[in-house]
């Protein structure tokens, strides 16, 4: 293999995960997403890893969120909405809740079951990235 094809090999290989292959929400259906209650152990702050990122998740009871994920020098901040053991994520993600107790929470993209990110509870968000820490206190000191 030469260094040519082993750059391109590097360069590419990050983004396959990128694609989504399953269902997912399309345009204008996350707004139309109706969220439900969530149930108690989920509300609060959260942080875990989803791949190379440092990602965390501020839940209100009434199932709206946030989710907030730091790498490198990108930072992203999106909304989410939970109902009936899903969350629906502004971009058109879904995720499936696999587990949840008082400590941790464990979730899986619906486009790749077979994945599985583990979050524990982080009420102070002492583990999460300097921006989402930032982003997620006022979050949840202003609300939603």
């Amino acid at each position: 293999m030469n260094i040519n094809t082993l750059y391109a090999t590097l360069l590419v290989t990050p983004l396959l995960g990128c694609q989504s292959t399953g269902p997912s929400l399309t345009d204008g259906e996350f707004s139309a997403f109706q969220q439900a209650e969530l149930p108690s152990v989920m509300a609060g702050n959260w942080t875990g890893k989803m791949g190379p990122y440092l990602a965390s998740q501020h839940w209100e009871s009434d199932g709206n969120g946030l989710l907030c994920y730091s790498f490198g020098s990108t930072d992203v901040t999106k909304k989410m909405k939970y109902s009936q053991g899903e969350i629906a994520i502004q971009d058109g993600d879904r995720l499936a809740i696999q587990h949840q107790s008082e400590t941790d929470l464990l979730v899986s993209p619906n486009h790749l079951p077979e994945l599985a990110y583990l979050f524990h509870k982080d009420t102070q968000l002492q583990d999460a990235s300097p921006y989402c820490s930032k982003i997620l206190i006022n979050a949840s000191t202003r609300g939603l």
